[in-house]
């Protein structure tokens, strides 16, 4: 007995099956031409493997007689996996209102315990990943404002995952699984900004689905923004700052159509938000959005919810959602081509609101039927 032209092992031979016995009368082996073996598949790499038997004779002559192809599933698929999105404002956290239990210090230190600790220094964050994320079908988290505290090598390792892609201006992928491929990065359009530095980014990765990494999706992750001079009138500093949205979004779904060329996500923090008129004193921007929907990509929150507010930002906001310190707007997304939609999404990093919180956003995970099924 071989798999794949490893010899394995001698079958049990010269047992009796009376079809076989009827079917090749008078042979010397006619009542016992049977055998058979026993093969632990646990101790083979799940794919297609070959098995094959070669027959000897009593002169010592061998010969193939046949071979068959397997394949192993030791760790079986499973019928979804998720992705999840989340802004770690660097770790700080976002305190809570006077009078809230107050759990750590809107502040940078991270890791001198002698003094104040932000969000991330107390745990407080990786708490609320570690629950958020404990989902073993939970493959991939893409990160913006990844900086400082938050890094994505601080996030992989407080999530004990395999991998994290490199990181620019906050930027990244970590991954449960590891990654298929070479990253790859556009840099967008930011020259309408007040600072045009201040650089935004889209980031195409593979990234593995399960542990073997025999099946991968390619994970967009992206974060835009736009600002403009605060001397502007209301009407000219949302034309500048829809131009600067217009521009990135483009981009993104150049970046798409040119690279997507397989199963794929769209998922970050993209700060332009949709509404009919001011909420809590802000204009919203309503742009860019449209140039993901005339591209094909559905909206996975609305494909979902419907009209259901499913906002993301910005938590504990003094005068701002209902009640207040609830979060009020939707700036971040999960995008997907129309033959490869979500079937669920959902909200965590959830407090009640006012009490401190492990970011101004909530993030989001979003669920995808198994490739092929």
């Amino acid at each position: 007995m071989y798999v794949d032209n490893v010899p394995v092992g001698r079958p049990s031979y010269n047992h009796y099956r009376a079809d076989i016995a009827s079917l090749f009368p008078g042979y010397s082996n006619s009542n016992g031409a049977v055998g058979h073996f026993r093969l632990d598949t646990r101790s083979l790499s799940d794919g297609v493997h070959t098995l094959s038997w070669v027959a000897i004779d009593s002169s010592g002559r061998a010969q193939g007689i046949g071979s068959r192809h397997i394949t192993v599933e030791n760790q079986p698929k499973l019928p979804s996996f998720k992705l999840a999105t989340f802004n770690l404002q660097s770790g700080r956290g976002e305190p809570g209102f006077a009078g809230r239990p107050v759990l750590f210090t809107d502040n940078m230190n991270c890791t001198d315990p002698s003094q104040p600790m932000n969000a991330w220094g107390v745990g407080f964050v990786q708490q609320h990943l570690r629950a958020a994320l404990a989902d073993p079908s939970v493959v991939a988290l893409t990160v913006t404002e990844a900086w400082l505290c938050a890094s994505p090598k601080n996030v992989r390792q407080a999530l004990g995952w395999k991998a994290n892609t490199s990181e620019r201006n906050g930027t990244a992928v970590v991954a449960r699984h590891g990654f298929a491929g070479a990253e790859e990065w556009v840099q967008l359009d930011t020259s309408l900004n007040t600072n045009s530095a201040d650089t935004m980014w889209v980031l195409r990765v593979p990234v593995c689905l399960n542990a073997e990494c025999s099946v991968s999706l390619e994970v967009f992750s992206s974060h835009w923004f736009a600002d403009a001079p605060r001397t502007l009138t209301q009407t000219e500093y949302t034309a500048r700052l829809a131009a600067s949205y217009d521009r990135q979004a483009r981009q993104t779904v150049e970046f798409l159509q040119r690279r997507g060329t397989g199963l794929h996500v769209l998922i970050g923090d993209l700060n332009t938000w949709e509404a009919a008129g001011p909420v809590c004193g802000h204009h919203p921007t309503n742009a860019g959005l449209t140039h993901l929907r005339a591209a094909g990509y559905s909206d996975a929150w609305p494909l979902l919810h419907g009209s259901a507010e499913g906002f993301t930002g910005m938590t504990n906001r003094a005068g701002c959602g209902v009640p207040e310190g609830n979060v009020w707007k939707r700036p971040d997304y999960v995008w997907a081509p129309a033959y490869f939609l979500p079937i669920s999404i959902s909200r965590f990093g959830i407090v009640t609101p006012g009490d401190a919180a492990p970011s101004d956003h909530l993030g989001l995970v979003a669920e995808f039927r198994w490739p092929g099924r």
